[in-house]
């Protein structure tokens, strides 16, 4: 027998406004995601479908108004992540440099290194977070330090981008 797969969902819709900033907090520290300062809107709206592979590989598509990521989440094990923009606009800010990012975009990094993605309007992303253990060392080396952004309109960026789109697409 296969192990299977673990799935989570959480939407603000069936909140009240009040209780939607405070519920969707607590949705992105499951995902360990910091949470960024700065206010979400009134009617402030968003939801995560969430699978994680046996492995510990988690792909969620969030659904969400303006807002923003930044830092790191405290005492998390080592991991990388990687998120797809597939729709909306955002800035992300990697430590050096600030990148408008474009659907079919990608920022990527390892957990404990500080960087801000900060989504401008309602967008769509795909989040994967990759456990250490489920790594060689041999991949993980070259990015073991490193936060970085890839646009996704040409190139291999293009392909990786149009199969983590599929992906997103077929997450439900």
């Amino acid at each position: 027998m296969e192990p299977a797969l673990k799935a989570w969902h959480f939407s603000t819709d069936t909140l009240p406004v009040e209780a939607r900033r405070e519920a969707w907090e607590d949705a992105l520290h499951r995902l360990c995601l910091p949470v960024g300062d700065g206010a979400v809107s009134e009617d402030f709206s968003a939801s995560v479908a969430c699978i994680v592979s046996p492995l510990g590989i988690e792909f969620a598509r969030i659904d969400a108004g303006p807002h923003k990521i930044s830092g790191v989440y405290p005492n998390q094990p080592s991991s990388i992540w990687m998120v797809l923009l597939l729709s909306g606009e955002a800035r992300f800010f990697d430590g050096r440099a600030e990148h408008v990012v474009r659907p079919g975009d990608m920022a990527y990094g390892p957990s404990g290194v500080p960087a801000a993605l900060e989504f401008k309007t309602d967008c769509r992303q795909l989040f994967i977070k990759v456990p250490q253990i489920a790594l060689s060392q041999r991949l993980i080396r070259p990015l073991s330090t490193q936060v970085g952004y890839l646009p996704g309109q040409a190139g291999i960026s293009h392909v990786l981008s149009s199969l983590l789109r599929a992906l997103a697409d077929s997450l439900e």
